[in-house]
């Protein structure tokens, strides 16, 4: 490794750390700064002739250097905390508002008002059952704040170190590790500020691993773990529905990134691959499902997931454009929902024989529609654009993960406000870097531009 490259490297660690220890996300000038430096170096660094072990262990540290650091750009953290010590007490998470909880006469242990003015909406949980498992342990094994939230973090490291090892040894993935390994983005929202994004991610791309190796057992298990970690995954499951009917017919070549793959045996052994998924995807969700439908109102789910479509806005495009010229009485919110519907019903209807790239393809399409139409793109929304981006070596979702810091101006001072103007530049400048790539031939990543 050259000199220029250490010095990049410790650049980078030292803007990352700074970013996750001393930023909060009011200072928004500051943050932009430092974040845009930091990718600036990352850009420059993954076109350098880097080792996988190398960039394995460069990955690891960056994750390190943050994990001991309380979350500066995002409150969630204590919301897990919240739900984990109503499990720890033997209460359903789902069940009441923090502020019914709160209202209790003799509220559970931990459920106090220091945590509640944390916590920063008064609706019901949204998080699924893996969220859970790990909210439980956090709040089991520390009492105390800072306690839980190293717990929690040092549960998605681990998550992070799978995935990084993943990346190193699967052929498939060779030369794009160093892209994971150390992106800003992904180091600050999951290893930094606790999000669930990197769990999600790593049991989705096993799942899609598991398809390459016309495994459905392995492609099922990650699939079902990666739905029971984040519910959106299943907008994907009509694309994957329509890969498996597309080889169903005799396609006995498929490949990924022009490998010849495995033979197929015909239509009953890709239809006991697609049995084989769907079994082992439908029963982890319901053994891992099965104690809060004993403990009832999941309906309360369904009602802050509607909530979050209807009610919440945050560093939209689509949905903010569509408000702007649509009548006030218009649900801007199910108008988007069918637009991303439409898209996935399309793509789906449109696949014959393809390869995993092609759907993987499809799956980058699908998120990234979703998220334009989306009413709330949080930064660590991005995350699976950005890998599923990657694994079909395309330059949107490295693009997107350095411009999505602009939404941080939410924050700006405080004030907790939309700068319009910041959003439609974030837009804008993903708009014509994608343009500009796709007129110069630049778009994957493996283009000698």
């Amino acid at each position: 490794m050259t000199k220029k490259n250490t010095f990049g490297l410790f650049l980078l660690s030292v803007l990352e750390g700074w970013m996750a220890w001393f930023v909060p996300r009011e200072q928004f000038l500051l943050l932009m700064g430092l974040y845009g430096l930091a990718f600036g170096i990352y850009l420059w660094l993954v076109q350098q002739d880097l080792s996988e072990k190398v960039v394995f262990w460069l990955g690891v540290s960056l994750r390190l250097i943050v994990l001991f650091s309380l979350p500066q750009l995002s409150n969630d953290v204590y919301r897990f905390i919240w739900d984990g010590r109503l499990l720890v007490a033997g209460q359903n998470p789902f069940a009441l508002r923090p502020s019914e909880w709160m209202a209790m006469s003799n509220p559970p242990v931990g459920i106090n008002q220091e945590l509640h003015n944390l916590t920063y909406a008064d609706n019901y949980t949204v998080y699924p059952p893996i969220h859970q498992a790990v909210f439980w342990m956090s709040a089991k094994l520390s009492s105390s704040i800072f306690g839980a939230v190293l717990v929690l973090k040092s549960v998605l490291v681990l998550g992070e170190i799978a995935m990084l090892w993943f990346l190193r040894k699967a052929k498939e993935f060779a030369g794009l590790s160093v892209f994971y390994a150390l992106n800003p983005l992904v180091i600050l929202e999951i290893a930094g500020n606790g999000h669930f994004e990197g769990l999600m991610v790593l049991f989705l791309i096993l799942g899609i691993y598991g398809l390459r190796k016309k495994d459905g057992r392995l492609a099922g298990i990650g699939i079902g773990l990666s739905i029971a970690t984040k519910l959106l995954p299943l907008m994907l499951l009509p694309l994957i529905g329509g890969y498996f009917w597309g080889n169903v017919d005799g396609q006995k070549k498929i490949a990924l990134d022009g490998d010849v793959g495995m033979e197929t045996n015909g239509r009953s052994s890709v239809q006991q691959q697609m049995y084989l998924l769907l079994g082992w995807a439908v029963g982890i969700n319901m053994v891992l499902w099965l104690p809060f439908f004993w403990m009832g109102s999941l309906n309360h789910l369904m009602d802050s997931i509607w909530l979050y479509f209807e009610s919440f806005e945050f560093n939209a495009s689509v949905f903010y454009l569509l408000k702007w010229l649509a009548p006030n009485n218009w649900r801007i919110g199910l108008v988007t929902n069918v637009l991303t519907v439409g898209v996935i019903v399309w793509l789906t209807l449109r696949q014959r024989v393809m390869d995993e790239r092609q759907l993987v393809k499809n799956m980058t399409l699908v998120w990234s529609v979703y998220l334009l139409n989306s009413a709330i793109v949080h930064p660590w929304y991005v995350l699976p654009v950005f890998v599923l981006s990657v694994m079909s070596k395309q330059w949107l979702g490295v693009i997107w993960s350095g411009l999505i810091y602009l939404s941080y101006s939410h924050y700006w001072g405080g004030a907790m406000d939309e700068h319009y103007d910041i959003i439609v530049l974030e837009y804008i400048l993903l708009l014509i870097a994608a343009g500009m790539l796709r007129r110069t031939g630049c778009w994957r990543l493996d283009s000698s531009c």
